[in-house]
């Protein structure tokens, strides 16, 4: 639950007039013990930058959005995909990536049991996630906890690839809307960050990423492209327009 008082959940729009944008971010114990020290040291950068625009950080848990992310790939919705593309798997096995056909495999040994009961646990971790969302604008994370070498994905790239999306493939199954921005540079590589919230709120999500990447002061790729207009890039958060019923 959040750290700081949170306001009741609501689909009433909230009033901006006299009230910071609250941001949730992970509490710093999770963040220190799970992100590398470069993606550390680069989601600190951006939220001196939400700060500086005048955003309210609210620290909350986010077990419950990791533990959905687990589903993704341990869970049953395995089957599902193999549903999707089994029956090509199964008439064209060369023609299928190995590593991609081993994951979907795994859908063949799923029960119905294992089904409902994954689809029960995912709804009782969406109840304790719309709380948390609830009481905030949006939720800001790493985009990724850290970076693996080729060589490092090769290697293990099933479980790799699980650990980049810890902090996505949860967006998936919660139904939510994101967007990811990039926020700066540590040891020679690029990071960003990523900017959550309810679907529908897209628009909202996409503001706040905009104030972001404007305040960054980094360019959109390697070119020399300039950022997409964004007339609230440079304003405080805080006197952002009032979010609709729509939006959250």
């Amino acid at each position: 639950m959040p750290r700081t008082r949170g306001r009741a959940a609501s689909r009433a729009p909230p009033v901006r007039a006299a009230e910071p944008l609250r941001v949730a971010v992970p509490v710093p114990e999770l963040v220190a013990a799970d992100c590398d020290g470069a993606v550390q040291e680069v989601f600190a950068t951006a939220l001196g930058l939400l700060t500086a625009a005048g955003a309210e950080l609210v620290e909350v848990g986010i077990e419950p959005f990791l533990a959905a992310g687990e589903l993704l790939y341990d869970g049953p919705w395995l089957a599902e995909r193999y549903a999707a593309v089994g029956g090509f798997l199964e008439e064209h096995p060369d023609a299928v990536h190995p590593v991609v056909a081993e994951l979907l495999a795994r859908g063949t040994r799923i029960t119905g049991v294992d089904v409902f009961a994954g689809i029960d646990q995912l709804r009782a971790l969406r109840r304790q996630t719309e709380t948390i969302l609830g009481a905030v604008d949006a939720l800001v994370l790493p985009t990724v906890p850290c970076t693996f070498s080729v060589a490092d994905m090769l290697a293990d790239p099933i479980r790799r690839n699980a650990r980049l999306g810890r902090y996505t493939t949860f967006a998936n199954l919660l139904d939510l809307a994101a967007v990811a921005v990039p926020a700066g540079f540590a040891a020679g590589l690029p990071y960003g960050v990523s900017v959550l919230g309810p679907a529908g709120a897209d628009a909202r999500l996409a503001e706040i990423a905009a104030v972001l990447h404007s305040r960054s002061g980094l360019a959109p790729g390697l070119g020399t492209f300039p950022l997409a207009d964004a007339p609230l890039a440079d304003a405080p958060l805080a006197e952002a327009a009032p979010t609709t019923p729509a939006d959250r």
